[in-house]
């Protein structure tokens, strides 16, 4: 079922059951604020929200403002080499070793990646109001998360020096590059031989070691690079180049040995190894991450769509005080000034997704961590039309084990590079404002602020602390927005309306953020609350 119907059929459920009368809600509008569901009755609260980011706040330095940078930045890179993809270093050692360039670096090309997260969620929370100022509250969000990924490597086809190895689809190919490792091995072996032996007199043998470590090399490494390899230098490219020049000179070396009959060294009749015909294209890249046989494993960096249980969350608020029950009208109607305050306290359970450590863009479906949760919250009405919400939450939350993929700097970080780390979340502050305009008994508009801010995680490995692995997962934001509540609270009073809702659409967008990489987030919320009276 499309995920849209999902939240409709969601709606309609609810409404069917809230189909009892309940005790008139007081004033209502944009958000949360301080009021508890009257006793005796219970608030379902279903929201459907819509968050969507392609970008990054990404702060250049410590205590910098974050600069916005594409989602897919990270693996969008100029040249992926070894640096950027470790599993590449043994071919390009074993190319420098072979060559004797020092220098040499060997490349799959330029990539291109985009990223665009989209998140759909129904939170569903069934709030009771056990007294006049106690109420209790559980919600479960069922989250479905769209992560849409256009990745490309090498797109102008010609800004590598590594392709597919054709020995692993070309018997032909696969039989010459043998033969010729196959010869300077045996090569080596027998010019040894030979001057361990009878030829050590022989003026030959002088620079035998040299020659016999050459021819060595050379054949291990044509063995294991063009035999067993998955990827090779392409055919024209200046490292195939320089593979063929040290081919021609050990070669040559070895066959003035063996010109000399009494030696017994074998002649080099192979002349040369199949080079890739085509520079690495994206579908062998894709392999290359996806296979764990080659030592990455990584999921494929293609579109994933999952649908998973959020962090529920089991709380409680309290009402401290409340002016605008000292008479009963002031509920709806209210004039000069009035308060409400209240506080809440609660736990967020782990069941929310975590995100996978071999899936580069994956982000889960929560923190996947438990947390005590505290919260603030008070209101303030000036005159008959404008009314505001503070709200203060904190969470703290408890340590978890999982395992991560920890390489600094690394694009495309190796199975190896994967670790088993015990993380404890920085505790979130969050800060919102909420004002709000009534124009009648029905209809209200409002704005909001938020103020989030997180220190750095703090990680340890087997109990020893590793304060570099939280290098850049604090962060600030700041969110503003606004939107539209309808309610029928007065209405339900003066029985003009049977069932108490009210329904709210709120549009937030992130305008800072800085610390670690931070989604530029744009958030759509429609919110539906519907009362039923349990007793009367």
């Amino acid at each position: 079922m499309p995920r849209r119907w999902f939240q409709v059929a969601v709606f309609a459920f609810t409404a069917l059951v809230c189909s009892g009368i309940a005790d008139a809600q007081a004033i209502t509008g944009l958000g949360e604020d301080a009021s508890t569901t009257p006793a005796g009755s219970i608030r379902i609260k279903i929201q459907s929200d819509w968050s969507y980011y392609d970008q990054l706040f990404v702060s250049p330095s410590p205590g910098a403002a974050g600069v916005l940078q594409p989602l897919g930045g990270r693996f969008s890179l100029d040249s992926v080499g070894a640096a950027q993809l470790p599993i590449l270093r043994p071919l390009q050692d074993s190319l420098r070793a072979m060559t004797g360039i020092a220098g040499l670096n060997v490349s799959i090309g330029r990539t291109v990646t985009q990223v665009t997260n989209r998140i759909s969620s129904v939170p569903i929370s069934f709030e009771a109001g056990l007294t006049r100022w106690l109420s209790v509250t559980a919600m479960v969000p069922i989250v479905h998360t769209r992560t849409s990924v256009f990745f490309r490597a090498n797109p102008g086809a010609d800004e590598a020096n590594l392709g597919a190895n054709p020995a692993g689809t070309d018997p032909v190919a696969r039989a010459t590059d043998s033969l010729l490792a196959r010869q300077f091995v045996n090569a080596a072996a027998a010019v040894q031989a030979y001057c361990t032996g009878s030829g050590a007199s022989d003026p030959q043998c002088s620079g035998s070691a040299a020659l016999v470590s050459s021819a060595s090399v050379l054949g291990n490494s044509l063995s294991n690079i063009y035999v067993g390899g998955i990827l090779v230098p392409t055919r024209g490219s200046a490292i195939q180049g320089a593979v063929d020049a040290r081919i021609a000179t050990v070669r040559s070396a070895l066959n003035a040995f063996a010109a000399n009959s009494s030696s017994g060294v074998p002649s080099i009749t192979a002349t040369g190894v199949v080079g890739a015909p085509a520079p690495l294209a994206t579908p062998v890249m894709q392999a290359l991450l996806n296979n764990p046989a080659y030592g990455v494993g990584l999921d494929p960096l293609q579109t994933v769509e999952r649908t998973h249980l959020g962090d529920a969350e089991l709380t409680a608020k309290l009402l401290l005080f409340d002016s605008f029950a000292l008479r009963n009208i002031s509920r709806f109607t209210p004039h000069g000034l009035n308060a409400r305050l209240s506080v809440g306290a609660g736990y967020r359970f782990p069941t929310g997704g975590v995100a996978s450590p071999n899936a580069l863009t994956d982000i889960g479906s929560g923190t996947h961590v438990g947390a005590v949760l505290l919260r603030g919250y008070a209101d303030i009405t000036m005159g008959s039309h404008f009314w505001f919400s503070a709200i203060g939450r904190y969470a703290k939350a408890t340590s978890d084990s999982l395992t991560i993929r920890y390489a600094p700097g690394v694009a495309f970080p190796s199975a190896s590079s994967a670790v088993g780390v015990t993380r404890q979340l920085g505790n979130l502050v969050e800060l919102e404002a909420t004002p709000r305009w009534v124009f009648n008994d029905y209809i209200s508009i409002g704005g909001q602020y938020l103020y989030r801010h997180k220190p750095v995680d703090a990680y340890s490995v087997s109990g020893v602390a590793m304060p570099q692995m939280g290098a850049g997962t604090d962060f600030t934001e700041q969110r503003v927005g606004g939107g539209v509540a309808f309610s029928n609270a007065h209405a339900v009073s003066l029985g003009k309306s049977r069932i108490p809702f009210d329904v709210s659409y709120l549009h937030t967008e992130t305008i800072s953020g800085s610390g670690g990489a931070l989604p530029k987030l744009i958030n759509d919320e429609i919110l539906i609350r519907l009362y039923y009276r349990l007793r009367r």
